[in-house]
Order: structure tokens, then sequence, then C-alpha cells
């Protein structure tokens, strides 16, 4: 027997303020909303995606868009890797990684070693994400990965934007192989998640399910921005 929705004492009065599943399907219930519907499919994995990188990636403030006007970001937010960096031994937080790695440009290395910087990047505080869902009933096709260049250089202007901005792609199928070529060969940092879609209605499973692990894959780029970090990432 399925549990029975919770209705709050007060509900979210429009779909924008909804950030998290339990609330976007007592939406559904009240409005009469077809839960089954693309539409609500789409927007619930949004969600279930959000809550699945606060939980298990250490994310934070992230915020739901959507929308005509999302200008092809559906979650933007903010990455501790300084969650990581704490994981890491003495000797390895004073190895000397490359330039263009987010820890050689970070406070956290520059504190560490004693060495002052004043455009150090903060890795509790200033990495930022762009996250697009793709609840796709078939493997993501190159098209798709292509697209998302424009997406990020709009977003992510600057040199010093680009050093600190991912952008997360969330689906739950794999990349064909002509679009895993594309996503490593891709000169932005992406980052792909394979998550199942909840099943809808099933309240007081959510959290479990959102907390099952994700197949994960860091492209080249990511992977020398992450140097030092991806490790310890790909573990947690």
């Amino acid at each position: 027997m399925r549990p029975r929705l919770c209705i709050p004492f007060r509900l979210k009065s429009t779909l924008r303020e909804i950030q998290s599943c339990k609330e976007y399907l007592e939406y559904g219930r009240l409005n009469q909303k077809d839960i089954f519907s693309p539409t609500f499919r789409g927007t619930l994995y949004e969600l279930q995606t959000k809550e699945y990188l606060e939980e298990q990636f250490k994310c934070y403030d992230m915020t739901r868009v959507g929308g005509a006007n999302d200008n092809g970001i559906d979650i933007f937010g903010k990455w501790n890797l300084a969650y990581y960096w704490d994981q890491l031994s003495d000797e390895q937080k004073s190895i000397k990684y490359p330039k263009n790695s987010i820890i050689a440009n970070s406070s956290q290395q520059s504190s560490f070693c004693n060495k002052g910087s004043n455009k150090s990047i903060d890795m509790r505080s200033q990495i930022d994400v762009l996250v697009q869902c793709k609840n796709y009933k078939r493997r993501l096709q190159a098209k798709t990965i292509r697209e998302l260049s424009g997406i990020y250089h709009y977003h992510a202007k600057s040199t010093l934007d680009r050093m600190k901005t991912f952008f997360f792609l969330l689906s739950p199928f794999v990349l064909t192989e002509q679009g895993h070529r594309q996503f490593d060969a891709s000169e932005i940092p992406l980052i792909h998640m394979r998550i199942t879609p909840l099943e809808t209605g099933e309240i007081e499973g959510l959290q479990g399910d959102s907390k099952e692990p994700a197949r994960i894959y860091i492209n080249r780029k990511a992977r020398r921005l992450l140097n030092g970090l991806e490790t310890k990432i790909l573990e947690d």
C-alpha cells in the first residue's frame, strides 16, 4: 500500500517556489495535475537531481530555475570542493599542482603553504555549478553535448569564471559512443551523472532512492581543473 501524501499547513503558492520532490508531488495532487505527464515527470526529475546533488555531492544553495527564461539551465548553485580538500593528507596538500588546476589557485592551498594571493579561489564558497537535466528515455547524443558549450559560455564569461564553474549533466542513461567522444573532447568542464527517475508517489522512499549512488563520469577539462580532488570525488 502506498503512503498517503501529507499536506503541509502552508503549501507553496507558485511552482517557482517549489524546491523539493515532496512539495512538488503535493502541489500536483492539490492542483489535479497529471503526475504521469512528460512535463510533470521532467520537473520531478529536476527536483530529484537537485536533492541528490545537495545530499550526496556536497552542493548547496541549489535553486531550480525551470521555465522558458532559464537560459539553458535547470538548476544552479554552489559546490563545496573544500570538503574533498579536507580529506587529503598533508603530503597531498603540499604537492605542486598544475597552475591551471583549482587547488593551485585556491586560498586553501595558499593558506596551507603560507603563500598569500589576492586572486585565490575559495573552494568552499566560490565554486559555481550549472545543471541541466535530461529525463530522456534514450542515451544522450553528441548533438546534446555540443549545445552545452554555448550555454556554459553565456553564464561563465571571464577566465576566472571558467576556472571555477562546472557544468553538470544528469540523465537516466549513458551517452552514445559519439556523445561520449564529444563529451570528453569538450573544452568546457563537464560532469555526467546517471540517475534513475523516482517512482511517482513513493513519498517515504524519496530520500532513500535519491541517495542511490549515481554513475559519474568527469571529462578531461574538468579532470584538469579538479587535479588532486577527482579521486576523492569519485570515492565519496
